[in-house]
């Protein structure tokens, strides 16, 4: 992490990413689905959260306005301290992606199914 989002890391307290008073809806009129209304969480550097809830209480909206895959109609989304609620790239109009690479964990290789009782496999298949 570069040292200057880390010293933003400081001045907001433990909060690596921070979410104000947001809220998030889809559709108009009798149709509107409210899925975040006037959230407010914080997520400390270094943790791990899991959002757990049934279909339709929002647990996709909440990561992707945090990730900044989406924007929120009203309310702030802080990274490191940096306001991402407005960031645009520039002259393509499209939400920027989000803050910090994800990585994947390596797979895990599982040892070759077995062969069918009475059969032999061939070793030089097996590569």
């Amino acid at each position: 992490m570069p040292a200057a989002a880390l010293s933003k890391l400081m001045i907001i307290g433990c909060d690596a990413v921070l979410l104000e008073e947001v809220t998030r809806s889809y559709g108009g009129g009798v149709t509107e689905v409210v899925a975040l209304r006037r959230v407010s969480v914080g997520f400390p550097r270094g943790s791990f959260t899991a959002a757990a809830g049934p279909s339709g209480s929002g647990k996709s909206t909440l990561l992707q306005c945090t990730s900044g895959l989406d924007r929120p109609q009203s309310g702030v989304v802080r990274v490191a301290g940096e306001d991402i609620t407005r960031l645009r790239e520039e002259g393509t109009g499209r939400a920027p992606p989000a803050p910090f690479p994800v990585t994947a964990a390596p797979a895990r290789t599982s040892p070759p199914a077995a062969a069918p009782a009475g059969k032999r496999r061939d070793p030089a298949r097996s590569r």
